[in-house]
């Protein structure tokens, strides 16, 4: 990373890729080069370097400590067992809820910093209909909880899951930012393998009912969220849908972040990028230049997005617009998946393939680490991770413009997949984009370049 004046302590291979990715956004500053979101600065900024003047800093939260972060993610709540228990109350010391995104986007040192998206909104364009449920029956749940008897018996371990309709809409909102109460009070909560173990007969069994819960955080944790929701189901003409859609794009160009994780019924007969964009630009809904960053999920078919091969899903086609929109290019991130370990793409992900300038790789897990294994990873929750980090960049410079925000994040992006210490590619890559989304780099500007704050 390039906080604390971290350049001087690259490896030489690290700083003349750095030096190059420099010099060829000089050269698209001055009209050369090719395509992707043009380096332009915040706050009537030059346009070199990777964001050229940020603008003033904006006032950042009370700085949180790793204690004060850490008890955010429990819960500690008592129940009242629905089955036989030996004295009808218990009392659970702490439940983590385990926030993934914040770990695995380094939100944590943002929040340290007093970073946390306040001020900003980011627009949540989904599905939050009841029809739109993860399958049915999404499971949210805790493993091996530590439950401490009221009676003062040893404490011990269990695990429970709890059930309920949990919309598309809800969970890439409870990702990108905001105070989120997935788990509300009065939930039930059912007991999970392993049972617990206690000696005492009938210590615990059967359903507990919680009667107190505390909500849980995004990667922003102090933004706004807006939830605009469209209809995706068949319930709807699939044109009006796609209108619905662009609508709301141009309803919240100003705000810091857009998410869209979906592909929307596009018209199939489409075969250029430019024959898409066009479509979309003569429905007339899009007026505005957009200042918002808008990102758009790439998609889960494990094809890689061309030109000549746009069929099949290979292209999230809201993307290819997008991405080739007069209005909206500049502000347009697409987010692929990164694999399990972080150092490459995932297998279902989209490859960035043509559109490698605006593509950036996040973590792919739900929210809360417990859904049915086939509902906890897609591009969809990789997004709001990258929207997420847009408004905590832009609650740094407040005066930072969309276009020069997703710059940022395109250009700060880690290009060493493999964890080696060392770039694995320079410029962009037509299986990794620009790279791994890394939130810290974006926040850190460059004392020795100089026109990066």
């Amino acid at each position: 990373m390039m906080n604390e004046s971290s350049f001087s302590r690259l490896s030489g291979q690290k700083k003349s890729s750095l030096l190059a990715v420099l010099s060829l956004l000089l050269l698209a500053a001055c009209g050369g080069g090719g395509g992707g979101p043009s380096v332009t600065g915040g706050g009537g900024g030059s346009g070199s370097g990777f964001g050229g003047d940020r603008g003033p800093i904006g006032t950042p939260q009370a700085r949180l400590t790793d204690a004060q972060i850490g008890a955010l993610g429990q819960r500690s709540i008592e129940w009242t067992g629905t089955a036989p228990v030996e004295d009808g109350a218990f009392t659970v010391a702490s439940v983590p809820m385990p926030y993934i995104e914040l770990e695995d986007t380094n939100a944590r040192a943002a929040w340290k910093q007093g970073w946390t998206g306040k001020g900003q909104t980011i627009a949540i364009i989904d599905d939050f209909s009841s029809a739109r449920q993860i399958h049915n029956g999404a499971k949210i749940a805790w493993s091996d909880v530590p439950v401490d008897f009221s009676d003062g018996r040893a404490t011990e371990k269990a695990s429970f899951y709890f059930e309920r309709t949990v919309t598309h809409g809800e969970l890439v909102a409870a990702i990108a930012g905001g105070e989120h109460s997935l788990v509300p009070p009065g939930s039930v909560l059912v007991q999970a393998p392993p049972a617990l173990t206690c000696a005492d007969t009938g210590c615990f069994t059967g359903d507990v009912t919680l009667s107190g819960t505390a909500p849980s955080f995004g990667v922003a944790k102090d933004a706004v969220i807006t939830e605009v929701s469209v209809n995706l189901g068949n319930r709807q003409d699939p044109a009006a849908t796609l209108n619905d859609i662009l609508k709301a794009v141009e309803k919240h160009h100003d705000k810091a972040a857009i998410n869209l994780s979906l592909s929307g019924p596009v018209p199939s007969g489409l075969s250029s990028f430019a024959a898409v964009a066009a479509d979309f630009a003569a429905r007339g809904h899009i007026t505005s230049k957009s200042d918002a960053v808008i990102v758009v999920a790439l998609g889960n078919n494990g094809r890689s997005c061309s030109e000549n091969a746009m069929t099949g899903g290979n292209c999230n086609r809201i993307g290819v617009a997008f991405t080739h929109m007069e209005q909206l290019k500049d502000s347009t991130i697409l987010a692929g998946a990164l694999n399990s370990s972080g150092n490459g793409l995932a297998a279902y992900s989209n490859q960035p393939g043509d559109l490698q300038e605006w593509v950036l790789l996040a973590h792919d897990t739900a929210s809360f680490s417990g859904l049915n294994q086939g509902e906890k990873q897609g591009t969809s929750f990789a997004a709001p991770r990258i929207a997420g980090a847009a408004a905590i960049l832009r609650h740094n410079w407040p005066q930072l413009s969309g276009a020069a925000a997703a710059a940022i994040l395109l250009k700060s992006a880690n290009k060493d997949m493999d964890g080696d210490g060392e770039p694995d590619f320079s410029g962009s890559s037509p299986v990794y984009g620009q790279g791994k989304l890394d939130l810290m780099e974006a926040l850190s500007p460059d004392e020795e370049e100089g026109p990066l704050n």
